[in-house]
């Protein structure tokens, strides 16, 4: 099991876009067991709260598959200034 960091940038469904806190655009679909539904990732697109992903297989392919998708807590170490990103720039690049 892989983890990630970042914001969600669009929901379609159980699949989502992942801004990733290192640049990177992931795209993700929820296992059917996930602990969220597609409501959740809906609020938490929308509120542009930074989140953690636990994912098996390899984003952008079939098989990845999100796990767990949980809010950062706000007074969480935020991602480092080289590191940071808004997720609005990023999005406009994918």
């Amino acid at each position: 099991m892989k983890t990630i960091s970042g914001y969600i940038t669009i929901v379609q469904e159980d699949r989502f876009r992942l801004a990733a806190d290192d640049g990177r655009g992931l795209l993700l679909t929820l296992k059917h067991n996930a602990d969220v539904d597609d409501d959740d990732l809906q609020r938490l697109c929308a509120s542009h709260r930074r989140v953690h992903v636990l994912y098996d297989g390899e984003p952008d392919y079939e098989n990845g598959l999100a796990r767990s998708v949980r809010p950062v807590p706000p007074d969480a170490d935020a991602p480092s200034a080289d590191s940071a990103r808004s997720p609005h720039l990023l999005s406009a690049r994918q």
